[in-house]
Protein backbone atom coordinates (compact mmCIF):
# COMPACT_ATOMS: atom_id res chain seq x y z
CA UNK A 1 0.00 0.00 0.00
CA UNK A 2 1.52 3.39 -0.85
CA UNK A 3 0.96 5.25 2.15
CA UNK A 4 -1.10 8.81 1.40
CA UNK A 5 -0.46 11.78 2.89
CA UNK A 6 -3.53 11.52 5.51
CA UNK A 7 -1.77 7.74 6.51
CA UNK A 8 1.46 9.65 7.22
CA UNK A 9 -0.37 12.36 8.93
CA UNK A 10 -2.13 9.72 10.92
CA UNK A 11 1.03 8.26 12.22
CA UNK A 12 2.31 11.90 13.73
CA UNK A 13 -1.34 12.34 15.63
CA UNK A 14 -0.83 8.24 17.40
CA UNK A 15 2.81 9.73 17.51
CA UNK A 16 1.59 13.06 19.24
CA UNK A 17 -0.78 11.64 21.21
CA UNK A 18 1.84 9.33 23.12
CA UNK A 19 0.66 5.89 22.14
CA UNK A 20 2.93 3.27 22.39
CA UNK A 21 5.38 2.37 19.86
CA UNK A 22 3.35 -0.64 18.90
CA UNK A 23 0.09 1.31 18.44
CA UNK A 24 2.37 3.40 15.95
CA UNK A 25 1.73 1.58 12.69
CA UNK A 26 -0.22 1.56 9.59
CA UNK A 27 -3.60 -0.28 11.23
CA UNK A 28 -3.85 2.07 13.68
CA UNK A 29 -3.02 5.12 11.12
CA UNK A 30 -6.20 3.56 8.79
CA UNK A 31 -8.48 2.50 12.38
CA UNK A 32 -7.98 6.61 12.86
CA UNK A 33 -8.80 7.66 9.60
CA UNK A 34 -11.79 5.15 9.50
CA UNK A 35 -12.86 6.43 13.13
CA UNK A 36 -13.08 10.10 11.60
CA UNK A 37 -14.46 9.22 8.08
CA UNK A 38 -11.43 10.51 6.36
CA UNK A 39 -10.28 8.69 2.74
CA UNK A 40 -8.00 10.44 0.79
CA UNK A 41 -10.25 12.57 -1.28
CA UNK A 42 -11.53 14.69 1.82
CA UNK A 43 -9.50 17.03 4.05
CA UNK A 44 -8.87 17.10 7.66
CA UNK A 45 -11.19 19.74 8.26
CA UNK A 46 -13.77 17.70 6.95
CA UNK A 47 -13.74 14.96 9.51
CA UNK A 48 -16.58 13.15 11.24
CA UNK A 49 -17.38 11.12 14.11
CA UNK A 50 -19.13 8.40 12.65
CA UNK A 51 -19.70 5.37 15.22
CA UNK A 52 -17.67 2.32 13.40
CA UNK A 53 -17.05 -1.14 14.38
CA UNK A 54 -14.16 -3.20 13.47
CA UNK A 55 -15.58 -5.12 10.37
CA UNK A 56 -16.46 -1.69 9.23
CA UNK A 57 -13.20 -0.43 9.71
CA UNK A 58 -11.75 -3.11 7.87
CA UNK A 59 -13.48 -2.32 5.10
CA UNK A 60 -12.81 1.55 4.97
CA UNK A 61 -9.13 0.51 5.02
CA UNK A 62 -9.40 -2.04 1.95
CA UNK A 63 -12.43 0.85 0.41
CA UNK A 64 -10.31 3.72 0.63
CA UNK A 65 -6.88 3.11 1.49
CA UNK A 66 -6.70 -0.27 -0.69
CA UNK A 67 -5.37 -2.24 2.20
CA UNK A 68 -6.80 -5.88 2.37
CA UNK A 69 -7.21 -7.45 5.96
CA UNK A 70 -8.13 -11.11 6.42
CA UNK A 71 -11.41 -11.79 7.47
CA UNK A 72 -9.69 -13.49 10.77
CA UNK A 73 -7.45 -10.57 11.43
CA UNK A 74 -10.48 -8.86 13.12
CA UNK A 75 -9.39 -9.95 16.86
CA UNK A 76 -6.24 -8.22 16.00
CA UNK A 77 -7.67 -5.14 15.37
CA UNK A 78 -9.27 -5.05 18.32
CA UNK A 79 -6.83 -6.25 20.73
CA UNK A 80 -3.71 -4.70 19.01
CA UNK A 81 -5.27 -1.56 17.92
CA UNK A 82 -8.41 -0.20 19.37
CA UNK A 83 -8.39 -1.95 22.64
CA UNK A 84 -4.67 -1.05 23.51
CA UNK A 85 -5.06 2.51 22.12
CA UNK A 86 -8.58 3.13 24.26
CA UNK A 87 -6.98 1.91 27.66
CA UNK A 88 -3.49 3.50 26.75
CA UNK A 89 -4.36 7.06 28.00
CA UNK A 90 -5.63 5.64 31.20
CA UNK A 91 -3.43 3.13 32.62
CA UNK A 92 -1.57 6.01 34.38
CA UNK A 93 -4.46 6.70 36.52
CA UNK A 94 -5.31 3.01 37.43
CA UNK A 95 -4.05 1.94 40.78
CA UNK A 96 -2.28 -1.05 41.53
CA UNK A 97 -5.04 -3.90 43.13
CA UNK A 98 -7.39 -2.30 41.21
CA UNK A 99 -9.89 -4.14 39.09
CA UNK A 100 -11.39 -2.73 35.78
CA UNK A 101 -14.17 -3.40 34.06
CA UNK A 102 -14.09 -3.39 30.12
CA UNK A 103 -17.49 -1.70 28.39
CA UNK A 104 -17.27 -3.31 25.50
CA UNK A 105 -17.25 -6.49 27.38
CA UNK A 106 -18.76 -6.61 30.21
CA UNK A 107 -17.98 -9.55 31.68
CA UNK A 108 -14.35 -9.30 31.24
CA UNK A 109 -12.37 -7.47 34.30
CA UNK A 110 -8.80 -6.78 34.42
CA UNK A 111 -6.78 -7.12 37.53
CA UNK A 112 -4.09 -4.90 38.02
CA UNK A 113 -1.89 -7.36 39.88
CA UNK A 114 -1.60 -10.25 37.64
CA UNK A 115 -2.41 -13.60 38.65
CA UNK A 116 -4.04 -12.76 41.70
CA UNK A 117 -7.28 -12.44 40.28
CA UNK A 118 -9.17 -15.56 39.47
CA UNK A 119 -12.15 -14.56 37.79
CA UNK A 120 -15.70 -11.83 37.51
CA UNK A 121 -16.65 -11.22 40.77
Amino acid sequence: MPESDHVKDALDILSQLGLPRAQQNNRSALCLLALLNLPPDKEWREVESPLMGITPMMEFASRHYGKQYAPNSRETFRRQTIHQSAMGRHFSEIAWETEVWVAEAPSHLIHFNGPRFLGPY
